[in-house]
């Protein structure tokens, strides 16, 4: 563990030599200006790197946020903002050392395995209070589209690969669960609690048929696709069927399409990026159904171009 540790420390000095200040070309960067306008994100704390890292947060004494130089390209303001809010709240709670921190006493205290799930929760709360930082100035629907965009090119480059858990599919789509939640409990208080709960443990060890359509979240941005300033609006939308053997048993979920709206508000390349295990069927009912939906394409400056999103569905038996 400690020398895994130390590769990440590794990676992260290199990744740090590879970065330019976003302060060094202000007119090139002119989208990322307009995204820190009226935030309290300060531009030199922005670094640009041509490495595939998405967005993350690196260093110990005096952390930077670190940008894909190509999201300047593939996402909207309203998008880049929702990053830098999110990554700038890393930044300031100093979070790249504390995962340092954890790292290490998981190691050290390795015999004590109670120590692995109070580490996982405060990664977990500390995505969920960065979340909640970039909700101050972003709508949810913004920073689930960032969210699915840059967790879905991103590759993790240090100890804290911040602006999601990459590795751990689950946290993100608990993460976009919450963004659907109109109502979303503080974090804060929790995660203060998990500290004190792995400082006491420590010291102890050392001493519908209704199926409801969300507003669709852009995720990965294929070739085909483009940035757009405007998602895609559903015009025309059809309720899937409900399988039988899942609505006779009571039971239902979430399936989570991603498609491609091309400029004519068609939806093409449907797929399935989260489904209900126990129930397929209701996967193929939500691409029968969005098949047939139509949407208002997606814009950028005015003009109809393609773009990807994701698209969650949920099948609830009780809405029958």
């Amino acid at each position: 563990a400690l020398a895994r540790t130390a590769r990440g420390l590794h990676r992260t000095s290199v990744l740090r030599r590879d970065t330019r200040r976003a302060a060094e070309h202000p007119t090139r960067d002119e989208k990322l200006t307009r995204a820190l306008r009226g935030s309290a994100v300060p531009r030199d704390a922005v670094r640009l790197t041509s490495r595939r890292v998405g967005a993350a947060v690196i260093g110990l004494r005096r952390p930077v946020i670190v940008l894909e130089e190509t999201l300047l390209a593939e996402l909207s303001v309203a998008e880049l903002r929702a990053v830098l809010e999110h990554e700038d709240a890393h930044r300031r709670r100093r979070d790249p050392a504390r995962t340092l921190l954890r790292q290490i006493t998981a190691a050290v205290f390795f015999p004590f395995p109670f120590l692995v799930p109070l580490n996982r929760r405060l990664a977990e709360t500390a995505e969920y209070a960065a979340d909640e930082h970039s909700l101050r100035a972003v709508s949810p629907e913004v920073l689930a589209r960032a969210l699915a965009r840059v967790a879905s090119r991103a590759v993790p480059a240090s100890p804290s690969p911040a602006f999601a858990e990459r590795a751990r599919g689950s946290l993100l789509s608990r993460r976009f669960r919450r963004l659907e939640t109109s109502t979303r409990r503080s974090v804060m208080p929790v995660h203060r609690v998990v500290l004190a709960a792995a400082a006491a443990a420590v010291l102890a060890a050392s001493f519908t048929p209704r199926a409801a359509a969300h507003d669709p979240a852009p995720a990965k941005e294929p070739a085909a696709a483009a940035a757009f300033d405007e998602a895609p609006r559903p015009l025309k939308t059809v309720p899937p069927v409900y399988p039988e053997p899942p609505l006779t048993m009571g039971e239902g979920g979430v399936v989570r399409l991603s498609l491609v709206v091309d400029e004519a508000g068609l939806p093409t390349e449907i797929r399935v990026v989260e489904g209900v295990d126990a129930y397929p069927e209701l996967e193929r009912a939500a691409v029968e159904a969005v098949k047939q939906w139509t949407f208002h394409p997606a814009t950028a400056d005015g003009v109809p171009v393609k773009a990807q999103i994701v698209l969650p569905v949920r099948f609830d038996p009780e809405g029958c």
